[in-house]
């Protein structure tokens, strides 16, 4: 754990909540790089299947979603995973392990509560796709329509010649 992450711990167990800004991208679309996260100490029986929390998973800090819950051992434990992933994280998060819940997301000056159920690693790709192709298609129409010298009047194309004349 960096020092970051060792005072965002002691200011969760002292004070109860932290504010961290998320750096992975393993709960895209849900939570984004660059969002800041507002974590909420709770008791661990509090937590269920859809919250997001925030554990230690071994030397390094973890948010990823609560899939369901086990009993392993005589001891209940959290199965966790990033939205974006495919997979489970390979440890369960027990009670040792886990710190908080994220309660709020801040992105662009919205605040708003993670959502509760899962978004598919599959979606997110598409939706990532989706907008970069959103994205690329505009910036190649733009760059087209310059590149050719044309502008977009409505639905119709025109190119305008060197002394100003307009045809259609």
């Amino acid at each position: 754990m960096d020092v970051h992450q060792q005072l965002a711990v002691e200011l969760l167990n002292s004070a109860g909540e932290v504010r961290s800004v998320a750096r992975g991208a393993s709960m895209f679309p849900s939570i984004r790089p660059g969002d800041t996260l507002e974590i909420r100490r709770v008791a661990f029986g509090a937590v269920s299947a859809g919250d997001v929390v925030l554990a230690l998973n071994g030397a390094r800090l973890c948010t990823h979603r609560v899939e369901r819950e086990e009993f392993r051992s005589g001891r209940r434990v959290l199965i966790t995973s990033g939205d974006a992933l495919p997979f489970e994280d390979a440890e369960p998060v027990g009670e040792d392990e886990f710190l908080g819940r994220v309660d709020y997301i801040v992105r662009e000056g919205k605040r708003f509560p993670p959502k509760s159920a899962r978004v598919s690693w599959l979606s997110s790709i598409v939706q990532l796709l989706r907008q970069s192709q959103d994205s690329a298609a505009a910036s190649w129409g733009r760059l087209s329509l310059r590149m050719l010298g044309r502008r977009a009047t409505g639905l119709t194309l025109e190119r305008k010649y060197p002394s100003g004349e307009i045809l259609g």
